[in-house]
C-alpha cells in the first residue's frame, strides 16, 4: 500500500515539475570574445588610445568601441573618438580596418569574433 502511494505521489510530481517547463532547453552562452582596438590618426603616425578588450561573441565594432571610448557618431558613422574629431572641411574622416582589411560594411553592421584586431584612422579620404 505504501509503495503504491509512493509511486503515485512520485509520478504526480514528475507530471508537475513537466508542466511547470516551458518546453525550451537552456542554451549555454558564448564564451566572450578578446579583441585589440588601436585608435590612431594621421595614417596611423599619432596614437590616440589602444585597448584589449573582452565582448559578447555576437559584439559589433560599434557596440565595442561605444563601450569601451568615449565616441560621438552621426547616422551610426563615427565623428569623434576620444575627443579626437573629424573634419569634413579638411576632408578628415575616421576609417576603420579589421584584421589589416579595410571594412566592408558600417560599424554596426561588422561581427567581431575572438582575437581580431580593429584599428580606426583620422585621416585624409581618398
Amino acid at each position: 500500500m505504501k509503495k503504491g502511494i509512493l509511486i503515485l505521489l512520485s509520478t504526480i510530481l514528475a507530471l508537475l515539475l513537466t508542466a511547470c517547463s516551458d518546453g525550451e532547453t537552456a542554451k549555454p552562452k558564448a564564451d566572450p570574445i578578446s579583441v585589440k582596438v588601436s585608435v590612431t590618426k594621421n595614417n596611423g603616425q599619432v596614437e590616440v588610445a589602444e585597448k584589449k578588450v573582452k565582448a559578447k561573441s555576437d559584439s559589433t565594432v560599434y557596440a565595442i568601441l561605444n563601450k569601451n571610448f568615449h565616441i560621438k557618431d552621426t547616422d551610426g558613422f563615427i565623428t569623434s573618438i576620444e575627443g579626437v574629431t573629424q573634419d569634413e572641411a579638411k576632408g578628415l574622416y575616421w576609417m576603420y580596418e579589421v584584421n589589416g582589411e579595410m571594412a566592408a560594411k558600417g560599424a554596426k553592421e561588422t561581427t567581431l569574433k575572438n582575437g581580431d584586431e580593429v584599428s580606426f584612422d583620422l585621416h585624409e579620404a581618398k
